[in-house]
């Protein structure tokens, strides 16, 4: 499984240069894309068309709230329409929830989201996946936010180590995360078409009464024997509109019209 030096950013980090960005070792860019129903990051297409431009892998996140998780829902897919995702599309679930209520809106935001054909994962604390969320959505792939500790979550996507990293081309601190392959897209698979190719005629038989064998292929070419309708010729090859045919020591050539 491979392993990715990632960040996370948001409007916090104001101009970014992807370039230095890039030279610093990171792969993945993951960009706060909305919040809520109708705050929409002013950065996110700099970002994205930066990050893009520099050939890093890029993820979109959303900042869960307590409002309807449909509108949500729909707000983020909205505000990212047209963006290219690599990653997972994340939803960021901490702060102040019950159990029922945090598990309930991001149960409802995901499966929205995958009826869009949409592959889901969550972000969230260490100690928020353990004791806030159920079992409804725990099948989601996580991305667990732990800066120090062992980490609990059994299985993760991505580890954010840190959130006082320092990144050339980033001004003041910024999110670290280690990510692994689950935190990508799954691949599209391309069928392959497979060409038929027609078989060369083999054998054929003369259906005119009487057929010119030639020494080559073409009509000015000498007669050099001939054959009766019903007669069965073994072919070797097509040559422009003849067949070069087994016939007498020497071979031959006859009209392709006048076999079938």
């Amino acid at each position: 499984m491979s392993n990715y030096n990632g960040i996370d950013v948001s409007s916090y980090q104001g101009f970014i240069d992807f370039a230095k960005v890039k030279g610093n070792g990171i792969n993945i860019v993951y960009i706060k894309a909305t919040q809520g129903t109708g705050y929409i990051n002013p950065m996110l297409k700099e970002y994205y068309q930066g990050a893009k431009f520099n050939g890093l892998k890029i993820g979109f996140y959303h900042f869960l709230t307590h409002s309807s998780s449909s509108l949500q829902a729909q707000h983020f897919l909205n505000s990212i329409n047209g963006l290219v995702s690599d990653c997972k599309y994340i939803i960021d679930v901490e702060g102040t929830w019950t159990i029922a209520q945090a598990s309930k809106v991001t149960r409802e935001f995901a499966d929205y989201l995958i009826s869009k054909n949409k592959e889901v994962g969550i972000y969230t604390g260490d100690y928020f996946y353990r004791d806030n969320l159920n079992s409804t959505v725990k099948n989601l792939p996580v991305w667990i936010a732990n800066y120090g500790g062992v980490i609990m979550a059994p299985k993760y996507s991505g580890h954010q180590y840190t959130d006082k990293g320092a990144v050339r081309g980033i001004t003041g601190n910024v999110d670290m995360n280690k990510f692994n392959d689950a935190i990508l897209l799954t691949p599209k698979i391309v069928p392959t078409i497979v060409k038929t190719v027609a078989t060369p005629k083999t054998t054929g038989i003369v259906t005119a009464n009487v057929l010119n064998v030639r020494s080559g292929a073409g009509a000015g070419y000498k007669v050099i024997g001939q054959l009766k309708k019903g007669d069965k010729v073994k072919i070797d090859k097509k040559v422009n509109n003849f067949y070069s045919i087994y016939f007498g020591i020497h071979g031959g050539y006859v009209s392709v019209d006048y076999i079938k």
